[in-house]
This record gives C-alpha cells, structure tokens and sequence, in this order.
C-alpha cells in the first residue's frame, strides 16, 4: 500500500485507499469510539476547486474530527461528505454552529486573503466572509469522527495508524498557509515538517475562559467572535 500512497495523484484516490485500510482494521475499536461504524468514513478537502486554485494564498484548515456521533440517525451509514455543510452555510441554507466555526475559518481566511488591507481585513461583512470561506480547504485528522470531545487514547492512535495518509493529504492540497485548530500533539509534528507555514490556533468550540471580552466589539457584535478573533490576529500579523 505504500507505493500506491505514493502514486495517489488526487484526493478521491486518495480516500480510496484511506478507506480500504480502514476498512481492513483487526483492531478498528483501539481508534474509535463506541457507536462508530468501522467503516465510517467523512470525506474533506478543497471546497470549491476554482475558487482555491484562483485564492490569493493557499490555505488549509486542519481539524482533529468530526463530531458524528451526535448525528447518526441524520446522515448516511459508511461513507459520508463534509464538504456540503460548509456548502451549505456558505449559500445561506443554514446558519452556522453555536461556536461559528465557518464564520471564524471564513474570518481568518479574508484575513490571510487580504494582508496588504489593513484597514478592512479584520472587519469583513457576511458576504465576504464566506466568499473566503469558500476559497480554502480544510481536513480532519481522524476521518472515522469522534463524539463531542476527543477521546485521549483513540483519536491519537488514529492519527498514528494513519500518518502517511494525513501527510499525504496535505502534500495533494499543496497550501501556502495550515491552521491547526485546537491543541494536539500531532500539531507539532506538521510545525516540524512545514515550519513558518503553520498557524496553531483554538479550536473555534473553545470557550476563552480566561480571555476578556470587549464591552464594544468592533471586529463582530458577537464578543465571543470577536475575543477569538483579536487573539487570532495576534498571531498572524506577522505572516
């Protein structure tokens, strides 16, 4: 299975083999959790392949796992697609999750997209937002999905297990920019690899419990939005 890793030349194929492994496991329950098929499988990647081949900088959002468990009775057994969800918020058919995971990714997109504006890039509307949204790519580590929380023994197992295909996966995508989101070990395994490239940020769910919110947000009228994001921008201001 190496080789053909080696010669995948796209993500479907990609995912393909991904799958197959998976699918193989004799041990599938030391990487998921109970109330998980074996073969469940959430495909990511690129959300519109014109927009990101036309973005201004490549950037790939990097997530720990999808939260499936929750959500069974609503969505296929075995082989399913994220891609849609942030389609569909992105169209105006749904609004975003309680933590505004899309708006953030979206929000800090427009500001990668837009570092030679400083007056506006921090203060996008809607609209541009999730245009930028719309132009990135984003993965989870853990293709299987996990429940609300991580499990600390699974999901790192899982990540182990398959390591060449997460690489794999970036190395397809090919960003200029990778924002892991919430803290993982693994993290710094794809620091070591792609260096200054990589942007390790909260991930959008994290509740800032020590962090002050402004009594006059001005980056979103939702001070948490606005909390995150400031903390965001600490970061990559420098890039």
């Amino acid at each position: 299975m190496h080789g053909e890793l080696t010669n995948c030349s796209n993500l479907n194929s990609l995912f393909k083999l991904w799958q197959e492994k998976q699918n193989n496991e004799k041990d599938f329950y030391k990487t998921t959790i109970g109330g998980i098929e074996k073969n469940s499988f959430i495909k990511d990647g690129i959300i519109n392949e014109e927009c990101y081949k036309n973005a201004k900088c490549k950037i790939l959002f990097i997530l720990k796992e999808p939260n499936i468990l929750d959500y069974q009775d609503d969505r296929p057994s075995g082989e399913d697609d994220q891609i849609c969800w942030y389609k569909d918020f992105i169209g105006g058919k749904v609004n975003d999750n309680i933590p505004k995971q899309r708006e953030k990714m979206g929000r800090m997109a427009f500001y990668l997209f837009n570092k030679n504006n400083l007056q506006s890039r921090e203060t996008p509307t809607e609209e541009e937002y999730k245009k930028a949204l719309k132009s990135v790519a984003f993965m989870n580590l853990n293709k299987r999905g996990g429940g609300k929380s991580v499990d600390v023994k699974r999901f790192p197992a899982y990540v182990q297990r398959y390591k060449e295909f997460i690489f794999k996966e970036i190395e397809l995508i090919d960003p200029d920019y990778i924002i892991v989101l919430g803290k993982t070990n693994f993290a710094n395994e794809i620091r070591s690899k792609y260096g200054d490239k990589v942007i390790t940020m909260w991930h959008t769910a994290y509740k800032m419990p020590n962090q002050k919110r402004s009594e006059n947000p001005k980056i979103s009228k939702d001070r948490n939005v606005d909390c995150y994001m400031r903390h965001f921008f600490e970061i990559a201001k420098y890039l």
